[in-house]
């Protein structure tokens, strides 16, 4: 996807990443893939073409002495009359994935009793309960949540100095289109094996629904608490085909994890549900989680 800033007068950094226009449109010029999407009538497009294919234009334009318009920012994206040019504009998290944060060990001492530990990895969990419910309230599906998809934000207000955000949307979808969904996900983790261990049986089984990615959401949690993927324990990596069908037929379960206090677990066990009408909902999660916080840790914010 082509990231582009639109500015009158596009700041260049001492690494000259903006290209200067004194009026029009400053491109991303280092190591990025550039792109748009554009679509016209009932066809659609997907332009990905490297960086110099858009910034030499753009340089060789500013150094003939004549600034980069906004005409000239349109044809370089590849804008056409009667077309359309999709734009995704996305916060910066600067502390990269959770994926990241937990392969840092940041929550391996929770299981130890370390109360600084267990805060952060029940607040990190609330944060992304209270995305999903969000996301849920919508009536959207993410059918993909695992830590990868977790980025982390700095924030001084609060004590972890992050905030935790929901993002990865590419499976993403209204839960009226279930089996869409649904089949979306299965493609994913064949093109992703790492998705495989996190999807719920009823996506295997063609269903996709709100209560899948509550499933995910345990899952989730269990790995961040041990840093081990779901039945790795169980199911060596090169077998990791075979985890679609013991979670369909219930051979390959999610056991309490070592050190992992019985209220917390007594949370995570019923989002696991096989039948997924029995599985909770994130406001409900949201709220035991708060409880946790209390009753595990003595914060009451």
């Amino acid at each position: 996807m082509r990231e582009v800033q639109a500015a009158d007068d596009a700041l260049a950094n001492d690494r000259g990443r903006y290209s200067r226009a004194s009026s029009g449109w400053g491109l991303l010029r280092e190591d990025s893939l550039l792109g748009c999407v554009a679509t016209g009538g009932d066809q659609s497009e997907l332009y990905e073409r490297p960086q110099d294919e858009f910034c030499g234009p753009a340089n060789a334009h500013q150094q003939a002495g004549y600034p980069l318009t906004y005409s000239d920012a349109l044809a370089l994206v590849g804008a056409a009359p009667g077309g359309f040019l999709t734009q995704i504009i996305m916060e910066f998290c600067d502390q990269g994935s959770l994926s990241d944060h937990v392969a840092r060990g940041a929550y391996g001492q929770a299981a130890l009793g370390n109360r600084v530990a267990l805060f952060g990895y029940l607040r990190t969990l609330h944060d992304v309960a209270a995305g999903m419910s969000y996301l849920h309230s919508n009536g959207v599906v993410h059918g993909a949540l695992v830590a990868a998809n977790i980025l982390l934000c700095s924030s001084r207000a609060d004590s972890r100095g992050y905030v935790a955000k929901v993002s990865g949307f590419g499976t993403s979808g209204l839960a009226s289109s279930a089996a869409g969904l649904a089949a979306a996900a299965v493609a994913s983790a064949g093109a992703d094996p790492s998705l495989i261990p996190f999807l719920a049986p009823e996506q295997y089984d063609g269903i996709a629904v709100l209560a899948s990615d509550v499933w995910a959401f345990a899952a989730l949690a269990h790995s961040m608490w041990t840093d081990i993927v779901p039945y790795s324990t169980a199911v060596p990596h090169c077998h990791l085909s075979s985890v679609p069908a013991g979670v369909c037929d219930g051979s390959l379960r999610l056991a309490q994890p070592g050190g992992m206090p019985k209220p917390l677990w007594r949370l995570l066990r019923p989002c696991l549900q096989h039948d997924w009408r029995r599985r909770p909902n994130f406001p409900q999660v949201r709220a035991v989680l708060r409880e946790l916080e209390a009753s595990l840790c003595g914060v009451t914010e």
